[in-house]
């Protein structure tokens, strides 16, 4: 499921400024992408850009607290960007939230009905939802779960200190 690539996290910029993600962090991507001679694939949505922000999170010792949905919509955009700039190994515009739910945390999956019932949706063949469907459900889903308030690993990266960390209940 992870690239194939080692992956530079120790030299790479902060993946999250203010819950967003910088230029800086896409052009280093770019970068490792263009020095790797690859294309981003969706599995770096997790071993890619989700372990860096797991290091930026431990780096910084809880020091700075991000909104959850804004970094989910971060990922979103960026994945999608990728896939629009052709920089992506898929080239679905429509299936981008798709790609970011699959390597997302899958408890996030358990916890939510919703989006078990957004995925089995899809895999009947009716391409309905979007990007922002995602992002709304996605919303209501922090917001009952008051995932700001836990710790929480927003993809799917087990092997990383704050996994055994999490609380979501």
């Amino acid at each position: 499921m992870s690239s194939q690539f080692p992956l530079d996290h120790d030299t790479a910029p902060h993946p999250l400024t203010k819950g967003w993600i910088p230029g800086s962090y896409v052009k280093h991507v770019k970068d490792w992408l263009v020095s790797q001679n690859s294309k981003w694939k969706p599995d770096m949505l997790a071993s890619k850009a989700g372990r860096d922000i797991e290091l930026q999170m431990l780096r910084e010792q809880g020091q700075q607290r991000f909104d959850i949905a804004n970094v989910m919509r971060a990922l979103v955009g960026m994945h999608g960007d990728f896939v629009r700039r052709n920089w992506s190994t898929h080239t679905d515009e429509n299936q981008v939230w798709r790609d970011v739910l699959q390597f997302a945390n899958p408890e996030s999956v358990k916890e939510w009905p919703p989006f078990r019932e957004m995925l089995a949706h899809e895999g009947n063949g009716v391409n309905v939802l979007g990007d922002l469907d995602f992002m709304d459900e996605f919303d209501r889903f922090a917001a009952a779960k008051d995932l700001n308030n836990k710790v929480v690993v927003l993809m799917n990266i087990q092997d990383c200190p704050r996994w055994s960390q999490q609380n979501w209940q």
